[in-house]
């Protein structure tokens, strides 16, 4: 991609800030009021970004800022160390120079798409536009997903972007943040975690760490791993491997190390495995906004769910540290079998 395809001329001028104290990056991006600042809000848990500026170009959110045009302010204690950058995106505008080189200094890049819309052609172009700048992981955030009608709805998008999307981003939320929720999550955590700003709070940490982790295991060459973490995951791995040899259908067995972001599995190279442990965090985050639309509580603990023909059954710790995942036949001996190999391997974790 050259310098030249991507000039735009007549734009506002805008700083061309670097991290400040070696914060962390955030790069929200996203169609023209597709949810970006409710995303930065929801996370913020109070509405930081609730003037809309005048203008074209990013809009930088910093701790301890000196004053300078599209910067925005905050002394929010859990973002220290954390400066967010939103910038909106229209397909037929390419990316100047400047912003390219923004876009390529991200830590973490998440892109926002709307829920009643998601993943329309214009995303794609831009996202296939910017494939060749984003040098880090990138994060989808759907939008406006409290105004979906059902958790039939919310299945059927987020099948359709698994497949549509085909392994573009890390992970993928859901998320439902009215004002009123937002106001709400300033002082009451089950409705920050409603918002789904907790979760992606927690991913942009995880993001944190396997920076710091690289960095370290860079200066040290070790590779980070921890004997007892070796350990558990090459006990739970032989018992995986004897669920896959006594399931009678196709299954695809793993297990996701959340603070590396490893996914560790018999079928290393199986093409889909990726798709498959994303998956059981969207399943986990739709059945948890199920259970608060009934007034339940769902645990984090065990979560099942049957989708086209499959059966995805799977467990993660209380402290979101570890899964471990099966996903096989849905034809009713498989399942059965399924439930019954995996409630040992479950206790494990």
């Amino acid at each position: 991609m050259q310098p030249n395809d991507l000039a735009r001329s007549n734009v506002t001028p805008f700083p061309n800030l670097p991290p400040k104290d070696n914060a962390m990056r955030v790069l929200i991006m996203g169609e023209v009021k597709a949810g970006k600042s409710t995303l930065i809000n929801a996370v913020a848990r109070s509405a930081v970004m609730a003037k809309e500026m005048q203008g074209t170009g990013p809009i930088f959110l910093r701790t301890d800022a000196a004053r300078a045009p599209r910067v925005v302010t905050h002394d929010i204690a859990h973002l220290r160390g954390l400066e967010f950058v939103e910038l909106a995106c229209e397909q037929e505008n390419p990316f100047s120079e400047t912003e390219c080189a923004l876009i390529a200094s991200a830590d973490l890049v998440i892109w926002v798409t709307i829920a009643s819309q998601a993943w329309r052609l214009s995303e794609q172009l831009i996202c296939d536009r910017i494939a060749k700048i984003v040098t880090r992981p990138m994060i989808l955030a759907v939008s406006r997903a409290d105004k979906l009608r059902s958790q039939t709805d919310v299945e059927k998008i987020a099948g359709r972007l698994h497949r549509d999307t085909d392994g573009r981003f890390e992970d993928i939320v859901f998320l439902s943040a009215p004002p009123h929720e937002i106001a709400q999550s300033t002082t009451q955590d089950y409705a920050w975690k409603a918002t789904s700003g907790q979760k992606l709070y927690g991913l942009l940490m995880r993001a944190a760490r396997l920076t710091a982790q690289g960095a370290a295991a860079a200066g040290s060459g070790e590779d980070g791993d921890a004997p007892d973490t070796v350990a558990w995951a090459e006990g739970v791995q032989q018992k995986l491997e004897n669920v896959s040899a006594r399931l009678p259908s196709a299954v695809v067995t793993g297990m996701i190390l959340h603070d590396t972001g490893k996914v560790i599995s018999p079928q290393q190279g199986h093409p889909d495995l990726m798709k498959l442990s994303q998956m059981c965090g969207l399943w986990s985050e739709a059945q948890t906004r199920l259970a608060q639309r009934q007034g339940g509580v769902r645990s984090d603990i065990l979560s099942e769910v049957s989708m086209e023909g499959y059966y995805l059954i799977h467990h993660t710790d209380r402290l979101r540290r570890r899964t471990v995942f099966l996903f096989c036949g849905a034809d009713m001996q498989t399942r059965i079998m399924a439930r019954t190999l995996f409630m040992p391997i479950s206790k494990m974790a």
